[in-house]
């Protein structure tokens, strides 16, 4: 058992999953920014106001905190043979738009389904869709039968 994890916890693996979680958490960040922005158009008019500078920073915390340990999470279990920036981006997507749907359907902008369960879920959403659309990886032939 040693000797698998061994084999898979390479330094090029290792430095491929550290950078899934920094480009995640930002990706993550910057989409959590978003949301909170349009929340803010939403419940306050604009995007100014007394609390504005809190809500980014809030949103853009929750947001990479996702990006890094569900994104890495994700990219690592069901993602490993699609393309790093399909990854990224369309499982920051999924977490975007499941925040925007739990955001019309629940009145409280702070509850924890909006700003833990939801993402979750539509970022898992997201990466499922990503797995049954991509194109599964070619085994090599078989040589053995030719001889």
């Amino acid at each position: 058992m040693a000797s698998m994890l061994q084999t898979r916890l390479t330094p090029r693996a290792l430095g491929v999953f550290a950078l899934v979680a920094c480009f995640g958490g930002g990706i993550g960040a910057l989409a959590g920014s978003v949301v909170a922005a349009v929340l803010m158009i939403l419940w306050n008019g604009g995007l100014g106001g007394h609390l504005a500078l809190a809500a980014y920073i809030y949103g853009g915390a929750i947001g990479a905190g996702h990006g890094i340990v569900l994104g890495s999470v994700l990219a690592w279990t069901l993602l490993r043979h699609v393309a790093l920036w399909r990854v990224i981006t369309e499982v920051a997507c999924g977490a975007a738009i499941g925040t925007a749907i739990s955001v019309a359907a629940f009145s409280d902008p702070s509850s924890t389904v909006i700003l833990v369960i939801a993402p979750a879920v539509g970022a898992t959403l997201a990466a499922i869709r990503l797995r049954l659309s991509a194109a599964t990886p070619a085994s090599p032939p078989d040589l053995s039968a030719a001889r």
